[in-house]
């Protein structure tokens, strides 16, 4: 059986994205940068789609990053996930979860004599660098009214993530049998020594992950989802609580994070509400 499922994870994308970026290109390019109720028909189906694609591509992540032993990666996949979301880190952050990848599986598989393909750097590298220029392009769209720009400057990053989930699951798969196992179970090893409640080590066999994958995607739904994302973090960080009393998991730190990140900015945001409606009602 394949560590990571290469059909799942290369037509998700290829199927949300052929649905969701005409959507919402042809909702921005009508609307002119504009979301009025006639083009919520054609807007929600698109946004739908794009999102499950971040969800998948954000799970994406956290899997290749625990492929990779400790000592070879230059960072956690908790990390990796949960980094991505902090406001103008992102953009260098990027480049290590991508084009970081890469370079240090290449370098592992390289230490270690393996036989399997090596993952284009450059590919990510592209990637990187197109998605930082998409949302500069954005932000000038949004300013000087050309609201298609940022839309066509993300035209190559579909043709592109195609390639880079192949030749990454392609060469995850391709590694000897037992490699990725002997790393898990160092991780899982890892979360057993962890200190319980009773501050004594958990032991015992590795948790079930469930609780995890659950807080990581409704993690990540609670900060890009508006509003509701206070509910969903707010189920994110109960969710990751659980998992973390029955040891260590980097996915559920990263959908703790993320769950404290997205209650307490919708949170925010819905208590300036209120304010601003008892104010303008009172006057």
């Amino acid at each position: 059986m394949p560590y990571i499922s290469r059909r799942f994870y290369l037509w998700s994308f290829i199927g949300a994205t052929l649905i969701g970026w005409p959507l919402l290109t042809l909702t921005i390019i009508v609307g002119k940068g504009q979301i009025t109720g006639d083009l919520l028909p054609v807007f929600l189906p698109g946004e739908a789609a794009m999102l499950y694609v971040g969800v998948v591509l954000f799970v994406f992540y956290y899997q290749i990053w625990r492929a990779l032993p400790p000592d070879a990666a230059r960072t956690s996949p908790g990390k990796a996930v949960g980094f991505m979301f902090i406001p103008l880190f992102q953009f260098y952050w990027m480049f290590q979860v991508l084009w970081g990848w890469a370079v240090d599986f290449n370098r592992y598989v390289r230490q270690h004599s393996f036989d399997v393909p090596k993952v284009s750097q450059g590919v990510p590298l592209a990637l990187c660098i197109i998605g930082s220029v998409a949302v500069v392009a954005s932000w000038i769209g949004m300013l000087t009214g050309q609201h298609a720009l940022a839309a066509m400057l993300g035209l190559p990053s579909c043709v592109l993530w195609p390639i880079f989930i192949y030749q990454a699951c392609t060469s995850l798969n391709a590694l000897p049998p037992g490699v990725i196992d002997a790393t898990l179970a160092e991780r899982q090893a890892a979360a057993r020594q962890a200190v319980g409640p009773d501050g004594q080590p958990t032991g015992g066999p590795p948790p079930a992950q469930g609780q995890s994958i659950a807080s990581l995607v409704l993690g990540i739904l609670s900060i890009v989802i508006p509003y509701i994302g206070l509910i969903l973090g707010i189920i994110a960080i109960v969710l990751s609580r659980r998992q973390r009393r029955m040891g260590r998991s980097g996915m559920a730190t990263a959908g703790l994070i993320l769950g404290i990140i997205g209650t307490a900015f919708y949170g925010l945001c819905i208590l300036i509400i209120i304010v601003a409606i008892v104010v303008t009602t009172a006057q």
